[in-house]
């Protein structure tokens, strides 16, 4: 008589065994669901998240996501030759494109468009740098001395607070780079066009030259690295 009470009750206690851990399985679902749908919510509220949307109506600004391949190293890439001066520019040694967040701007002084954004581009660096926002000018002059004139014309001196080389392999010309050229890793199309690139993810481009000095910009740049000026 007692085996047969046992046997009839075993199945009843591994059914109510198997409610347990559906519930405990359940609870486990849901909360896993109500903390992503939490952690979604904050991030699609948050000032950088509307900042990207507003970035990304406007028709100079393009979403981009790419790596930043290890194989495309800054140092292959030719200083100013001022760099070593008083108040030089940063070498390029100090940029890590792995790192925090760096604005890398293709141009040059052929470029009547780059010359006229210039101004209001050393302001904007100048204004984030202690956001810890890093500014790369990458020429594609093929020598020095027309850039070094420009940024004595706008800046009165070279700039201390930017990076500044020029890349030996590109030409002037989109249908003339060398694979290799930055022009090209980069995917550029003309000049100017200036790249965003946070912790070695290329996130977005301005294509063309526009007005720095929106403040969509500005709050973009600092929301990005994360830290207030």
């Amino acid at each position: 008589m007692k085996d047969m009470q046992s046997a009839s009750t075993t199945p009843s206690g591994m059914t109510q065994l198997a409610m347990r851990i559906f519930v405990a399985l359940s609870v486990v679902l849901i909360l896993a669901f109500g903390l992503f749908s939490i952690e979604s919510t904050i991030r699609e509220t948050s000032p950088l998240s509307r900042l990207t949307e507003r970035m990304e109506r406007a028709p100079w600004f393009e979403s981009i996501r790419s790596e930043w391949s290890s194989d495309w190293s800054l140092l292959s890439l030719e200083d100013a030759p001022w760099v070593s001066t008083v108040g030089s520019p940063l070498p390029i040694a100090s940029i890590n494109p792995m790192e925090g967040v760096l604005v890398v701007n293709l141009w040059a002084t052929w470029c009547e468009p780059c010359r006229k954004e210039m101004p209001a581009m050393l302001k904007l660096a100048r204004d984030v740098r202690p956001a810890g926002v890093r500014f790369l000018f990458l020429s594609y002059d093929e020598e020095w001395e027309a850039p070094e004139r420009l940024f004595k014309a706008v800046h009165g001196k070279m700039p201390s607070y930017v990076a500044v080389a020029r890349d030996p392999l590109g030409k002037p010309g989109a249908s003339k780079q060398h694979p290799d050229s930055f022009w090209a890793r980069l995917g550029a199309t003309a000049l100017p066009e200036t790249f965003f690139i946070k912790n070695g993810r290329v996130l977005g481009k301005v294509i063309g030259a526009i007005d720095w000095s929106q403040a969509d910009i500005r709050r973009y740049l600092t929301e990005l690295s994360g830290r207030q000026t």
